[in-house]
């Protein structure tokens, strides 16, 4: 599972008024070793300054009582603040408006819904942190050969987009479809639940990669 160097800390704020967003968003830099905080608007979010002082903070665009372009611009305008990086996060949007985010004063744009590799290459590319694996997650992920199992191309399809997303709730569906198809089916789903359980999404796919994509016939 990826995780902060050694030697290297982060803190980070994360402002967003829909709570599964800030869930899943501060799972995931919790996950890597992150140190978070989260608030539902951007008012919430420049009062947090005062006593967090993160490294890097994550704006939704739009939100109420103060939406994330005017956060940000408040925030730029105090220079005890001009070290602190500060990314746009919003739902898909056209390249014109992310360019426009970009110059506005923002240091990065990140899409919804979230992709752990991005929200990885942002740390990396506006803090210049650096990452490495656990080697007992690496081993115990490669201690079991599960390339003898396929599974229906759906399904398959399903849990891998699942763990890009970190979509957890939706990835238990599929795993409880996956328990019905045989007894190693429920072995690999029960090892998938695990590290599910651990946020290991990475070792989730690299499993993925190896089980094989079958049509299924009625």
């Amino acid at each position: 599972m990826r995780h902060l160097a050694s030697g290297h800390s982060v803190k980070a704020l994360v402002a967003d008024d829909v709570a599964e967003n800030r869930e899943i968003l501060q799972g995931m830099l919790t996950d890597i070793g992150v140190g978070v905080e989260s608030v539902e608007d951007g008012q919430q979010a420049l009062d947090r300054l005062e006593i967090f002082h993160p490294d890097i903070v994550f704006l939704d665009i739009r939100m109420p009582v103060l939406d994330g372009m005017e956060a940000m611009r408040q925030l730029r305008q105090e220079e005890r603040w001009k070290e602190v990086k500060v990314a746009a996060i919003s739902a898909s949007v056209l390249e014109h408006e992310r360019e426009e985010f970009l110059s506005s004063g923002f240091d990065a744009f990140i899409d919804k819904p979230f992709r752990f590799e991005r929200i990885c290459s942002c740390l990396a590319e506006l803090l210049g942190v650096e990452f490495e694996y656990g080697e007992s997650e690496e081993a115990t992920t490669a201690a079991i050969d599960w390339s003898h199992l396929s599974l229906p191309l759906a399904l398959h399809d399903q849990l891998r987009e699942a763990a890009e997303l970190y979509s957890v709730t939706e990835m238990e569906d599929y795993l409880q479809e996956m328990e019905e198809l045989g007894e190693e089916h429920r072995q690999l789903a029960t090892h998938l639940r695990d590290l599910k359980q651990k946020h290991d999404m990475e070792g989730i796919l690299q499993i993925l990669g190896e089980v094989q994509r079958e049509q299924r016939e009625d």
